[in-house]
This record gives structure tokens, C-alpha cells and sequence, in this order.
């Protein structure tokens, strides 16, 4: 999910049903950083972006697949802002899953610093990059690119200014260099949110195209 301070709450969730309806389990965890735990826990990934939460998504995961729920074999990730940071997160860090599809997330942190509307967030947790170069680092999933071995879907808003398409554009040539399976879809004018029905329904059905095309026609 986005925030990263947010939660996957009881509700309808449109995007949920949608995978679902397609024959897909989805799994949403709420990991440390979340809300709806307390202070402590939301805190849990001060300077650990990506870190600590990743190993709860992973938790889950593999909690879904101890319970015969998930199958190992075709598993696939995606999520939309900061859950695109995540995505991109999971992809450098393990190999486990057979295709991914990272919408509005962060991939360079250093290469968007003064860019994106976080810079005071970045100063607050990692401090001036010319003198913190390994936390920006750290938490930069695109440098760890060479690790990446799962096909990628990029996608985004050519007008997001939240975070800006220059984190997708980055990551999609570092795959594209290495010919791991990848495409970048930029959408015109469109900025965080509010997309126009067309659009919505563009993102979410090109998502499940590619997660089929990977997980299934694969086998």
C-alpha cells in the first residue's frame, strides 16, 4: 500500500476484486510502517525504508504459502506509490517471484532528491546525500538492478510530481540493458491520482496481462 504510513483496511477495494475475479489470491499485509498498530510500530522502518517492512511482505507471503493458500511457483507482485517502492524493493532483493508491476514507486532516492515533494522527509531520515551517501543508497532498490532477474511492468503519470516517472524510466533501462523482460507505460497528463475511468482500467487490465503471460503461459 501507499504512505508508507497507510493500511489495507476492511472494505471493498475495487483493484482487489478485480485480481481476484481473475483467479488470483491476494495477499495484503499491513508490515511494520503501516497504521493502525500504534506508534511503535508505525516507526519501525525510521531509516529502514524497505528493510524491515519487506521482510514482514515476505512473512506474509510465506504465510500464504504454508497454508496452501499461494503457490509457490507463481507468485507475482505490485503495488502503487510507496507499494511501488516496495515492488521495486522486492525485485533487487529476491527471485522468487515471476513477474512484477511497480506503479508510481521510487527506485533512485539520491536521483530525485530537490526533485519530488520529500525532501524534507529525506532530510529528516537519511540527512544531506553528500554526506549520507550509503543510506541513500541503501534505500535505492534501482542500484541493486544487477540482481534483478523478474519481469517488470513500470508504470505511471507523466505529470506526477508526487513521484515523479523519472524512478520508472530509470529502472525500466537498467532491465531493458540487461534484456530482462520489461516494459514502461507512461500516462499523458496524469499526475498521483485521479485518473479518468479509461485510464484505470488500462493500468489494472495490462497488469493482469502481464502477471498471466508470466505465472501461466510460462509453465
Amino acid at each position: 500500500h501507499g504512505g508508507p504510513q497507510a493500511q489495507f483496511s476492511w472494505g471493498y477495494g475495487f483493484s482487489t476484486q478485480f485480481f481476484a475475479s481473475k483467479g488470483y489470491v491476494v495477499v495484503e499485509p499491513n508490515p511494520r510502517g503501516s497504521t493502525g498498530r500504534g506508534q511503535e510500530f508505525l516507526a519501525a522502518i525510521y531509516r529502514a525504508w524497505g528493510i524491515t517492512d519487506y521482510e514482514d511482505v515476505i512473512a506474509a507471503v510465506d504465510y500464504a504459502i504454508a497454508e496452501g493458500i499461494s503457490d509457490p511457483d507463481q507468485l507475482a507482485a505490485t503495488g502503487y506509490s510507496y507499494g511501488g517502492y516496495m515492488t521495486n524493493v522486492i525485485i533487487s532483493r529476491t527471485t522468487r517471484f515471476k513477474a512484477a508491476a511497480s506503479g508510481a514507486g521510487s527506485s533512485h532516492v539520491e536521483g530525485i532528491f530537490g526533485h519530488d515533494l520529500y525532501t524534507e522527509w529525506y532530510l529528516w531520515e537519511l540527512g544531506v546525500p553528500w554526506e549520507n551517501r550509503e543510506k541513500y543508497d541503501v534505500h535505492s532498490p534501482v542500484l541493486r538492478a544487477g540482481d534483478v532477474t523478474t519481469p517488470t511492468l513500470f508504470l505511471g503519470g507523466s505529470d506526477d510530481w508526487n513521484m515523479t516517472i523519472a524512478n520508472a524510466e530509470m529502472f525500466y533501462l537498467t532491465l531493458k540493458i540487461q534484456d530482462i523482460d520489461t516494459q514502461l507505460v507512461v500516462y499523458p497528463g496524469m499526475h498521483h491520482g485521479g485518473w479518468p475511468e479509461r485510464f484505470d482500467k488500462d493500468y489494472l487490465t495490462r497488469i493482469v496481462d502481464w502477471f498471466d503471460f508470466y505465472t501461466l503461459e510460462q509453465e
